[in-house]
């Protein structure tokens, strides 16, 4: 019999593929192995976008733990700003759905873009965007041309990217709400963690949508922590998604293990001059990168 949750974690609300569609996603309360999996009802209701499913859920763990004499840890992971799989849930839904209230023509004329009129963003000022593939071309060590990735002789169709860049930014506001219910309701004494796995390319270097190549628009993505005792400000280090556990074991005043991947970088929240993994490599593990 399969147990009811992956080893380690006492609560476990997964929910499933079909939440690329944002609505009638599957779910399973108990566990991501039950033979019963729960259907959320196919609505038009934002209160049913799994974002902000996610939101609820996670706000009322947080108030049933927050008072905890152990620390507690919270890992919410969005399927948002992913485009959608397996169809749409609504015939009206574009490639990067976003919750109604962000969408053209409800809260505001244009959409809800955040900070930046959605207007003003526009895929013609990325950088490197529709630029001719030879200036990408990726060379072997000997400096010959190697094939280029993801080859594409067509000119980009910017109107079209515009629309899905302007979508994603939209999608990403019921995340930028979800944020703000968790900072608010955790205590002083809490550290967030907002990070991703990966970029993408909305033609950048004359590519179309996508993502698995070795430009920055792709391999970059955002580190961005505060908590008690991180002094503000931006760091040169580099780290890694396998640097997050040991920095979380640091947090809890554990000690990562020695054969670990990654290193803790809770030195460098509260020294940005903290030295970097990569600076430390041959004195222990291999780099964050």
């Amino acid at each position: 019999v399969a147990p009811e949750r992956p080893t380690g974690w006492d609560s476990w609300r997964p929910i499933y593929g079909a939440g690329y569609k944002q609505w009638g996603w599957m779910y399973s309360i108990a566990t991501a192995y039950s033979s019963y999996l729960g259907k959320r009802p196919l609505t038009r209701k934002d209160s049913d976008y799994s974002t902000n499913v996610m939101a609820n859920w996670s706000v009322d763990f947080i108030r049933r733990h927050r008072s905890d004499t152990k620390p507690y840890f919270l890992e919410i992971s969005t399927y948002g700003t992913h485009s959608r799989t397996f169809g749409r849930a609504h015939q009206d839904d574009p490639l990067f759905p976003p919750a109604y209230a962000d969408r053209p023509g409800h809260t505001k004329k244009y959409g809800n873009c955040g900070l930046v009129a959605c207007t003003r963003l526009n895929v013609r000022n990325l950088p490197g965007f529709n630029d001719d593939r030879i200036d990408n071309t990726p060379v072997y060590p000997d400096g010959t041309r190697a094939r280029p990735w993801q080859p594409n002789d067509l000119v980009v169709n910017s109107d079209l990217e515009n629309r899905r860049f302007r979508n994603r930014a939209q999608m990403a506001q019921s995340i930028d709400r979800l944020i703000g219910r968790v900072r608010a309701a955790v205590g002083p004494n809490t550290y967030v963690f907002l990070t991703s796995d990966n970029g993408f390319h909305l033609g950048q270097h004359r590519l179309h949508l996508g993502k698995s190549t070795p430009y920055s628009s792709d391999a970059k993505v955002p580190m961005v922590v505060v908590g008690p005792g991180v002094v503000p400000g931006s760091r040169s280090q580099v780290v890694g998604n396998v640097d997050l556990a040991p920095t979380f074991e640091s947090i809890a005043g554990l000690t990562p293990s020695s054969v670990r991947a990654g290193w803790s970088f809770l030195p460098a929240l509260q020294d940005p001059s903290a030295p970097s993994s990569t600076t430390r490599a041959g004195s222990g593990p291999g780099p964050a990168v």
